[in-house]
């Protein structure tokens, strides 16, 4: 029997249907290239659905786009303009985001370990639970960023403008340290000496240079007189105070570092310092 003879489809035909493709194009906002390319309805759905691990999303536009819960692990979104961008939840471990642009960006609660903030605009950014253990954030603007509840163990931010960092933080780091050095009022002026001679490295517990309970503990008694000495204390970087001091490396003194110098303000208000002729010469203030 022969096969039945199938007419193709007209344009008049009612049976006739169009396939319509609803694409997503993610474009390089600096020479307008097309990065990306999906046919999912939604930024959200492409990123999301795509996982793109490690994707090359250089100089990307994203500008309020919606990536709650994203996987970009690892990506590469050097200078992506991601300006109101939610990207709560989202997964930014290891990722590239030197340079970006995350002014306002709702980060709440995501993974920013080991990821590279170097220069970024972190402007009113929501980081709110945030977890940035290891992250480099030197150079970054952080101007009214919320870091409420954020993990910034280990987060480089050496080098950085204080007037860039949230009040709230630098209150926060502040009031711990004030407090430890009510503590170990005797020991506070050797410590002033340390940071002035450069003598501070924040990521040492031990050593000639170390952080700050481990200087105070280089001044008088040993680490485990002043710990005892701090009511209700743990040794540890997840201490406000001790995250100030991460920011301190050997050789860094008031002239040359804004966080030693904060640092001998707090030690001159617990204890005032008296200058001499000779140590008004060497004073980092």
């Amino acid at each position: 029997m022969d096969k039945p003879i199938r007419k193709p489809l007209t344009k008049g035909d009612k049976n006739m249907t169009k396939k319509v493709t609803v694409g997503i194009k993610i474009l390089n906002w600096v020479t307008g290239a097309v990065i990306y390319e999906s046919d999912k309805e939604t930024i959200k759905e492409a990123v999301v659905g795509a996982n793109l691990r490690d994707a090359n999303l250089r100089d990307a536009d994203l500008h309020g786009a919606n990536l709650h819960g994203a996987n970009l692990y690892g990506a590469n979104l050097y200078g992506a303009d991601l300006r109101d961008a939610n990207l709560h939840g989202a997964n930014l471990y290891g990722a590239d985001l030197r340079d970006a642009n995350l002014h306002g960006a709702n980060l709440y609660g995501a993974d920013l370990r080991d990821a590279n903030l170097y220069g970024a605009d972190l402007r009113d950014a929501n980081l709110y639970g945030a977890d940035l253990h290891g992250a480099n954030l030197y150079d970054a603007n952080l101007y009214g960023a919320d870091l409420h509840g954020a993990n910034l163990r280990d987060a480089d931010l050496h080098g950085a403008n204080l007037d860039n960092l949230p009040k709230d933080f630098i209150n926060q780091c502040s009031r711990d340290i004030l407090f430890i050095l009510g503590c170990l009022k005797s020991e506070v002026p050797a410590l002033r000496q340390m940071l002035v001679d450069g003598k501070v490295d924040g990521s040492q517990y031990e050593g000639e240079c170390a952080c700050l309970i481990g200087s105070l503990a280089n001044a008088d008694g040993g680490m485990d007189k002043v710990c005892s000495a701090i009511p209700f204390y743990e040794k540890g970087t997840h201490n406000y105070g001790e995250m100030w001091f991460l920011n301190i490396h050997k050789g860094d003194t008031p002239k040359t570092n804004q966080f030693s110098k904060h640092a001998v303000m707090l030690c001159d208000m617990v204890v005032p310092y008296k200058k001499t002729k000779k140590a008004s010469n060497n004073d980092g203030k």
